[in-house]
């Protein structure tokens, strides 16, 4: 305690709001976490050595600026959520209300805590610094890769497609609190939102996310380019990483897009700092790891992947066997850690029974997971995709095996084996668990794999066919990103078509009543419009992509827009078997059949037509 001054006791004692403020408006693993960080940030203070506060030190415009934003987004999160989950004596004073006593109370805390946000803000600048040099550094890749990546969007923001979650959050506005302990995500919902209640804000979500994932792009080129010039042609390289089948999906959210891409993005991040001192690289791994599974969970393929690439690029450069062994190690032990304090401490238990994920995990179905993927991959891209992709992978391993100054002959067998294994390892921890998820957005971290492949094709002197096949790979992505949007316009227009004429059938039958809730079942599906039918002929991958959103109720949002978005006074039946043989037929047409008890039961089956 000798190291203990005034200035350490009043960071140690500043701190507290704002733990407390964020704490508050979170369950029990999040207050058990930041008690953990309190005490972590307490002991990092106490021993922290020539620690000089004075006037000076909070002269520096971009600390203040810094820590401004996140005293408002602290604010903002607690604002917001405390309303609703504040003890109510917290409200029961005279000639206040609520909202003033809630802002109130943050307003205070945040004063008291600004000392230590200052001091924290004070020790990411340079971190922010580093980032900002690679920004200016290649300001026009980033601005020609980010006006890319917006056109290529364009006919996707244009069908303004409300995808799978987006209709539950379009109509009821709930946040994200509950989706598998993504707490950054729903802190920074509340932020971008400016409200708990998550209005519809796209396509600005999307845009955000698109930026996000252009200084990904850049971010990646620098540490992959090792040092090269690169030329503007070399964005080419950074588009697949984004514009790829399964990613766009990811973009297809409305609501999630932005911290899909922000997981993306910080696992990206760390490697920047890999030749910095081990305990900062591991830090900064440690970090991103844990952002990463409060974000999005499905990047965690992505960060192993770029520790894998880096591990053969540095061994065919011949750099020292320790320097790529204590990379290795820190990089691993780093990520372990941040996945193992998720996994103990922040992440809230699955109900298997009530959720898409069972994170059971089987080590013997590693083998059959990973054969499952990558049929799926060779299943869902079309043969000119498999044509660019296979040219583009070949020239890679050519160029390293020419190139390296390993043996000509081992070399080729290890960049072999490692092509393997870094594709594999960019699918995730989902190979590992017991009921493995095929659905694109678990799978893109493929796309990244792509473009760390193209990017050492770019930067290289030769290699033109490389060049080619990675500049046609993108552009053949950029194009299916317009027939994508064109294909869920044309999905849309058809499942509103159909679904107004079940409402109508259902008006007209006059069996509905205003006092009295009606239990609705569906069967069946509306299936592809035909426009859609057709180019999934070429585009395999759509069939995958495009969700029906009108079909049978046992998926849940098979029904929800009839039931949610009508005003129809109806509900999603309680009964997992109807007594059919007391329904009567009330109107069957070329659409639809629907039949009813008349009292609380009403069965819609639905037809696909043109079969």
């Amino acid at each position: 305690m000798k190291h203990l001054n005034k200035e350490k006791l009043l960071l140690i004692i500043s701190i507290l709001p704002a733990i407390l403020m964020f704490c508050i408006t979170r369950g029990i693993r999040v207050k058990i976490f930041g008690v953990l960080i309190f005490i972590a940030y307490t002991v990092y203070v106490v021993l922290l050595k020539n620690l000089k506060i004075n006037k000076e030190y909070f002269k520096d415009k971009k600390i203040i600026i810094l820590s401004l934003i996140i005293e408002a987004s602290i604010f903002i999160d607690f604002f917001f959520v405390c309303q609703h989950k504040a003890h109510k004596e917290l409200y029961n004073i005279p000639f206040l209300s609520h909202n003033v006593v809630s802002a109130l109370l943050g307003i205070f805390c945040c004063v008291i805590s600004y000392f230590a946000i200052y001091f924290l803000s004070n020790k990411l600048i340079p971190v922010i610094s580093s980032y900002l040099a690679i920004l200016k550094k290649y300001k026009f890749h980033y601005i020609v890769l980010t006006s890319v990546l917006i056109i290529s969007f364009i006919s996707i923001f244009r069908a303004n497609f409300n995808y799978i979650d987006d209709l539950g959050r379009t109509v009821l506005g709930y946040g994200m609190v509950g989706d598998f302990s993504r707490y950054i995500a729903d802190f920074c919902s509340k932020f971008l939102h400016m409200n708990s209640y998550l209005a519809d804000v796209s396509p600005l979500t999307q845009i955000i996310a698109l930026c996000i994932m252009g200084l990904t792009g850049i971010t990646l080129l620098s540490v992959f380019s090792f040092g090269k010039k690169t030329s503007l042609w070399s964005v080419c390289s950074l588009i697949p990483m984004t514009i790829n089948p399964y990613f766009l999906q990811c973009l297809s959210y409305k609501y999630d897009a932005p911290y899909m891409a922000l997981s993306v993005f910080v696992s990206v991040a760390p490697i920047i700092f890999y030749k910095k001192s081990s305990i900062k690289y591991g830090f900064t791994v440690f970090c991103g790891t844990l952002i990463m599974c409060t974000t999005y969970q499905s990047s965690s393929g992505i960060f192993p992947m770029i520790v894998a690439f880096m591990c053969l690029m540095l061994w065919n450069r011949k750099e020292p066997v320790k320097e790529i062994g204590r990379f290795l190690a820190v990089s691993g032990v780093a990520y372990v850690v941040g996945m193992l304090t998720f996994r103990l401490l922040l992440m809230t238990p699955i109900d298997s029974t009530n959720s898409y994920i069972n994170n059971e995990i089987y080590i013997s179905q590693i083998v059959p997971n990973i054969f499952k993927y990558l049929k799926l991959v060779i299943s869902d891209y079309n043969s000119i995709w498999k044509l660019f992709v296979c040219v583009l992978l070949i020239c890679f391993i050519f160029l390293q095996v020419i190139t390296t100054k390993q043996n000509k002959y081992l070399s080729l067998l290890v960049n072999v084996i490692m092509i393997f294994i870094t594709m594999v390892i960019s699918f995730g921890v989902y190979i590992v668990f017991q009921n493995l998820r095929t659905n694109p957005r678990y799978m893109y971290g493929i796309g990244v794999f792509f473009s760390i492949v193209a990017i050492q094709l770019f930067v290289a002197e030769r290699c033109f066919l490389g060049k080619v096949a990675a500049f046609l790979l993108s552009w053949s992505f950029v194009v299916f990103a317009f027939v994508y949007g064109n294909a869920l316009s044309s999905q849309k227009e058809y499942a509103d078509f159909r679904t107004e004429q079940v409402v109508a059938g259902l008006s007209q039958s006059r069996i509905l009543h205003r006092d009295k809730k009606f239990n609705i079942r569906v069967e069946g599906t509306i299936g592809f419009s035909k426009s859609v039918e057709n180019m999934i002929d070429d585009f395999p991958v759509l069939k995958r992509m495009i969700p029906i959103t009108l079909r049978d109720s046992q998926w849940r949002w098979g029904d929800f827009k009839l039931i949610n978005c009508y005003d129809l006074n109806l509900q999603r039946s309680k009964y997992k078997h109807f007594d059919k043989h007391n329904l009567t037929v009330i109107k069957n047409n070329y659409y639809y059949c629907i039949k009813s008890d008349k009292k609380s039961l009403i069965l819609i089956k639905l037809k696909t037509v043109g079969k």
